[in-house]
């Protein structure tokens, strides 16, 4: 939430909040423009070109287990959540962050990967002490290596730029004044925007 200023009253509070929506589909909600900011990149995390089941067989037998038991899990999630400690919460969550940036390297951005990231490990360490099966070495793992596939290390602002320039020079071509080393114009452009 940004900071707002409360007439008569100076800035008002600013809360921060966290949250992570798992979904699924065919096409990838960044749509893996080269072009995507890089909060968009931080924000949308693509597992694509997973295998999430076995066989045919697997899915349809986990299909009819949600069938059959829609519903129940969320309830009983939060209600084990709220009989968690909220700073035995922050601490695990803060631990995880750590934790996963020893295993991204972290820079500002890998670090803001690494919080959301933390997200799905704290769900899975609460479904674990529901007595679960959860591997969270691996899902921890399968995460990082993710990641680290798809996303390399820190992003290059002066990269970004440099092709953003060259992107431009590309598509302007025909308004771009060519002219030699000693500056003499070899391709004159004859009217309109020159660049």
């Amino acid at each position: 939430e940004k900071e707002r200023m409360q007439y008569g009253k100076g800035n008002s509070r600013v809360r921060e909040w966290r949250t992570a929506i798992l979904s699924s589909g065919e096409i990838p909600l960044d749509n893996g423009g080269a072009d995507a900011a890089t909060g968009k990149k931080i924000r949308l995390l693509s597992f694509e070109g997973k295998a999430w089941t076995k066989d045919a067989a697997h899915s349809e037998r986990i299909k009819n287990t949600i069938e059959h038991h829609y519903g129940f899990m969320g309830e009983e999630f939060v209600k084990k959540m709220f009989r968690l400690k909220k700073d035995s919460i922050i601490r695990s969550y803060e631990k995880e962050v750590k934790k996963l940036c020893g295993m991204l390297q972290c820079g500002a951005y890998n670090k803001r990967i690494a919080a959301q990231l933390a997200m799905i490990l704290i769900a899975g360490r609460i479904l674990k002490n529901m007595e679960f099966g959860v591997d969270l070495e691996g899902v921890r793992n399968f995460l990082v290596e993710n990641v680290n596939s798809t996303r390399g290390s820190e992003i290059s602002y002066g990269n970004r730029a440099y092709d953003a320039v060259l992107a431009d020079i590309a598509k302007n071509q025909a308004r771009l004044e060519k002219r030699t080393m000693n500056g003499s114009a070899f391709e004159k452009i004859s009217g309109g925007d020159i660049y």
